[in-house]
């Protein structure tokens, strides 16, 4: 199990040091300060600033902002940090062969929504020639979010989830449930390939997605795409500038002695 304590250790010195930010921001939820979250007035600093950061603001300015954007452990901004020189140099051959595939990309969309009825959100996607990839990206999450056994539930099951279900693993009601958040990803293995993008800190979220996998029809549909491997591979390549903003990337949210 890794330190979240030193983790958020960790993103606090970085808002000290090499942000300059002395100032702590307040968790919305219960309105007190802590040293990991910005304040409300200075999100952009949530942007790495090595290059694209004009590029990184507009898309912070068009796109929904979650209310936990200023912390800097908001995996929106991560997300946002980890695609966007990707998606500026078109470089989705590297991202793709880091999970065995190789495709040529047509489109490419954050904050992802493909079924509004179902309503579930990936953190980005990608329509290639040949298929589609839904990617969900974890960071300091407490691993997949369950569901209540309560009437709109039911009927959402019922309506929606139970025939969906049936099409890639046998699973009963109180399974779902229990995983709801990482089923309702799942279920779109029968449309194109789930990849969950994660740091290889958190082996306990890689290991509930195995576990899940082992029992599905659909194995190969199911990646799991490390975030250390992606960047270490942009970090290593000869454009300088992806380089440089990868390098500070690592440092901000990989950089963490044995976590």
């Amino acid at each position: 199990m890794y330190d979240k304590k030193k983790l958020y250790g960790h993103l606090a010195y970085y808002k000290d040091h090499r942000l300059e930010i002395k100032r702590n921001g307040i968790w919305k939820r219960n309105g007190k300060e802590y040293p990991h979250i910005l304040p409300c007035n200075q999100t952009d600093a949530n942007l790495i600033d090595c290059g694209y950061f004009n590029e990184l603001k507009d898309l912070k300015s068009s796109i929904k902002l979650h209310s936990d954007f200023h912390h800097l452990n908001s995996s929106q901004a991560l997300a946002f940090n980890l695609m966007v020189p990707i998606q500026c140099e078109k470089m989705y051959t590297t991202l793709l062969s880091l999970i065995g595939e190789s495709d040529d990309v047509e489109h490419f969309h954050f904050e992802y929504v493909e079924d509004k009825m179902e309503n579930t959100n990936f953190d980005f996607f990608i329509k290639s020639r040949n298929s589609k990839y839904y990617f969900e990206l974890k960071y300091t999450e407490n691993r997949f979010g369950s569901a209540k056994d309560d009437q709109r539930h039911n009927q959402k099951y019922q309506t929606i989830y139970k025939s969906r279900l049936e099409k890639i693993v046998k699973i009963d009601k109180k399974e779902f449930f229990k995983r709801y958040q990482l089923w309702r990803n799942l279920i779109y293995t029968k449309n194109g390939i789930v990849v969950f993008v994660l740091p290889k800190f958190r082996k306990d979220i890689a290991d509930e997605i195995e576990l899940a996998k082992e029992k599905m029809f659909k194995k190969d549909n199911v990646k799991i795409l490390f975030i250390d491997d992606l960047c270490l591979n942009l970090i290593s390549c000869k454009n300088e500038k992806i380089a440089t903003h990868y390098r500070e990337f690592y440092s901000k949210y990989l950089d963490i002695q044995d976590i």
